[in-house]
């Protein structure tokens, strides 16, 4: 496994994009195939400080990470992962940069 390259796996149409673009477009946060991801980095922050639970500027903070659209980009450390491949890759027939 490469240690000091990221790669992003992505289907031939979004390379172009790429390309063209010059810019990787992100996904929203709560549409990953994971979207408990998100809530997980919320449920660690109140864990790290059950005090924040009480404060009313954490309960904005909260309530404006659960509502407001994030978006993110995805990288692998793996050059030739095959469930990127899969996942990402377009069954093999898209690409790794």
């Amino acid at each position: 496994m490469d240690t000091e390259n990221l790669y992003h796996y992505t289907s031939a149409p979004a390379l172009l994009n790429i390309l063209n673009t010059g810019y990787l477009r992100g996904t929203q946060a709560w549409h990953l195939s994971d979207g408990s991801e998100c809530r997980h980095a919320i449920d660690t922050l109140r864990e790290m400080s059950p005090a924040l639970r009480q404060n009313s500027l954490w309960r904005s903070v909260e309530d404006t990470l659960l509502s407001v659209p994030r978006y993110v980009v995805c990288f692998s450390k793996a050059r030739n992962d095959p469930h990127q491949w899969e996942h990402y890759g377009s069954s093999g027939t898209g690409a790794c940069i």
